[in-house]
């Protein structure tokens, strides 16, 4: 067999993980519809600004639901670990929440192989 050597790609990476994480001792922090829509803001930025790509999420009174893309080079736990401190630090900035805001721990579970449309949030 006849092997020729790629000069180029063409396609991109589908590494798309869904991610979870609650408020400290399970507070409702973000049960107005002015603290969820700041945290979606400020959750938005962090992603452009480190370079994720932020498929969906979905804000709860004491939690957020993430279905995040990443590159190769980029690590769910770093992602998350940016993801956390940098919302707590603008969370607690901007609707005087006292950090910490986040429990300890998260859930990050992969998507596969399987259609982006099986796993977007509702």
């Amino acid at each position: 067999m006849f092997l020729t050597p790629f000069s180029s790609l063409t396609w991109a990476y589908q590494l798309h993980y869904y991610l979870c994480f609650r408020t400290r001792s399970r507070r409702p922090y973000f049960i107005t519809v002015a603290a969820s829509a700041a945290l979606r803001g400020i959750t938005s930025e962090i992603c452009e600004r480190h370079d994720y790509h932020l498929l969906a999420h979905d804000i709860y009174a004491d939690e957020m639901r993430c279905l995040l893309s990443l590159k190769p080079n980029q690590s769910v736990a770093k992602a998350l670990q940016t993801i956390k401190a940098n919302s707590s630090r603008e969370c607690g900035n901007s609707l005087g929440l006292i950090a910490p805001v986040w429990e300890r721990g998260y859930l990050a579970r992969s998507t596969g192989r399987m259609k982006i449309s099986a796993v977007r949030l509702p």
